[in-house]
């Protein structure tokens, strides 16, 4: 019964010294020891993500040190180098997570490098492939609300870890109490040499990235004619991605919410899917007369971008982005195409990305959503005869090039100011350039729809839902024929149209695709938290075509899980 583990919870802190953490265990109600003790928190595919508080299902130093322990048996038992590099953000306890961790690692004899200050969480992905480490983990809970914290593992090739692996860390740590695991202290760890910050890591990524850039020359010399906005979100972002516009010649830039801040200025959620975030960004464009504004989120792997039209700035969503980039980047690699290019997607994603990649003769592999996902196969790809060319998610992650393996919001500002200033040399703006592939490869419009289910037994809830959509009989959604259904979780594509069925080629996860003669609707619960995703696509010969094909698949969408 929880009863019994609070209580034990109490004895266990008490004993420790805790006395602040008695203390919040003691201002917990009935509904708040509920959820933090009647379970614990699942370790996900890349890491765990909860709430800030004392409990089995909440972030702290207990349930930090438990997955660390876990995490720290695994690497004993493996190939890897016994080495992890270790980041966090600039969230509440963020560093006091990262730091209890290091501790536990340097008490297993585990060689830690530490950073002694919030930065990107490509950074870590970066920090263990530049130094040629076996794990990594970053301490941030990306643009979830302030009251959450997160831990996410990497392996030796700087990929969030993937199923397996994240099974193989779980399976450790069911053996690990909350209580008692092995510590040394930091400066300890220093004098015995298992202890280290990356000296001049950063700075060497910043060089790496500049020298990747495809027009960078140009963009020296131009880069005053684009006045630019960034706003960091009070997050990791604020000096690598000033920085890294500055170093290419963008020195009309105004900054603003760069201050690291737990409580992020007030902000509900700290993500650049969100219009919300913007108010400051879109003010401060407005009274310099910025042309464009970019935003990253708390660990700095998603950016959005805004750009100024009639006086007024107009968003760009992720899959619109997506397809900017891989236009952009088959422009200036063109005549440098490798065998076996591939771009990289998720199967929630747009599609007009990838008819942009597919137009110039590069290949599309798409992947279950989580860039971890991405990263697997970017890492794959050289034994399979393939190379990387761009990974990208519809929710504002990208990456190309092999400095990291996870989203990178750093080089996506680079990549955007560098193809904004070439667009504007042409006379153009991003949104130009948008409808002129539009037109060319036809209209794609996209709605990503999350909404919450209810009560304690949500899982139940989620669960019976998604076996009724995948009963073989269901023909039809609010009116729409399905003509075919991809089930991941089966690993199976059945298609009505064709009769016949087929085996998909991805990792088994609780996802549904479905596909009208008017687009799709993926449906995606989260796995651990009340809510579930709906992706809701369509296209057309002309914008308002796809925007009436999109409203039906929404209305489809909108008698789900009613």
């Amino acid at each position: 019964m929880w009863q019994q583990e609070w209580k034990r919870w109490k004895e266990a802190l008490e004993a420790r010294g805790d006395a602040a953490g008695v203390q919040e265990l003691l201002s917990q109600d009935e509904e708040e020891k509920l959820e933090a003790f009647a379970g614990k928190m699942a370790f996900g595919t890349g890491g765990l993500r909860s709430v800030l508080g004392m409990g089995p299902a909440r972030m702290n130093v207990y349930t930090v040190g438990r997955a660390t322990e876990g995490l720290s048996r695994v690497i004993l038992e493996d190939d890897a180098p016994r080495s992890v590099a270790i980041a966090y953000d600039t969230r509440k306890n963020s560093d006091v997570f990262a730091r209890a961790a290091a501790r536990i690692f340097l008490g297993n004899g585990i060689r830690v490098v530490l950073w002694p200050e919030p930065v990107p969480t490509p950074l870590l992905s970066y920090t263990v492939r530049k130094l040629g480490l076996g794990w990594g983990i970053v301490v941030t809970a990306s643009h979830n609300p302030k009251q959450y914290n997160g831990y996410k593992v990497y392996d030796r090739r700087g990929v969030q870890v993937i199923p397996e692996q994240a099974a193989r860390i779980t399976e450790k740590m069911e053996g690990v109490d909350f209580f008692g695991n092995p510590e040394m202290e930091l400066n300890e760890g220093r004098e015995k040499g298992l202890l280290t910050e990356p000296a001049g890591v950063m700075e060497q990524y910043l060089a790496q990235l500049s020298a990747m850039m495809p027009g960078l020359d140009k963009t020296q010399a131009g880069g005053a004619a684009l006045p630019l906005v960034y706003s960091g979100l009070y997050g990791t972002g604020a000096k690598p991605v000033s920085a890294m516009l500055r170093r290419q010649g963008f020195v009309d830039l105004t900054t603003v919410q760069m201050q690291p801040d737990s409580d992020f200025g007030g902000l509900y959620m700290p993500n650049p899917e969100d219009g919300r975030v913007y108010a400051q960004a879109i003010a401060a464009a407005k009274a310099c007369g910025a042309k464009m504004l970019l935003a990253t989120d708390p660990d700095c792997d998603r950016v959005g971008v805004q750009v100024a039209r009639g006086g007024e700035f107009v968003p760009l969503n992720g899959n619109e982005l997506g397809a900017l980039l891989i236009d952009y980047l088959c422009l200036a690699r063109a005549g440098q195409f490798r065998q076996g290019e591939t771009l990289v997607t998720t199967v929630v994603s747009g599609e007009l990305g990838q008819r942009v990649a597919r137009a110039h003769g590069i290949e599309v592999k798409q992947v279950l959503t989580g860039f971890k996902f991405i990263g697997d196969q970017a890492e794959r790809f050289p034994a399979q005869g393939r190379h990387f060319f761009f990974g990208y998610e519809e929710s504002y992650g990208y990456l190309t090039g092999d400095l990291a393996r996870d989203k990178d919001a750093v080089l996506a500002c680079a990549f955007v100011a560098e193809m904004a200033l070439y667009w504007q040399a042409q006379g153009k703006d991003l949104l130009d350039r948008l409808e002129e592939i539009e037109r060319e490869h036809g209209y794609c419009l996209e709605k990503t729809v999350s909404r919450h289910v209810p009560g304690l037994d949500f899982a139940e809830k989620i669960a019976s839902r998604m076996a009724a959509l995948r009963d073989p009989g269901v023909r039809a959604l609010g009116g729409l024929r399905i003509l075919a259904v991809e089930d991941y979780l089966n690993g199976v594509r059945r298609d009505f149209a064709a009769g016949k069925e087929q085996a998909l080629d991805v990792p088994k996860a609780d996802v549904l695709k479905f596909f009208f003669a008017e687009g799709t609707l993926a449906v995606r619960p989260s796995g651990t938290e009340p809510n579930i995703k709906f992706y809701c696509a369509a296209g057309g010969s002309s914008r308002e075509q796809a925007a009436e094909n999109l409203a039906r698949v929404q209305e489809a969408q909108e008698t789900l899980f009613e």
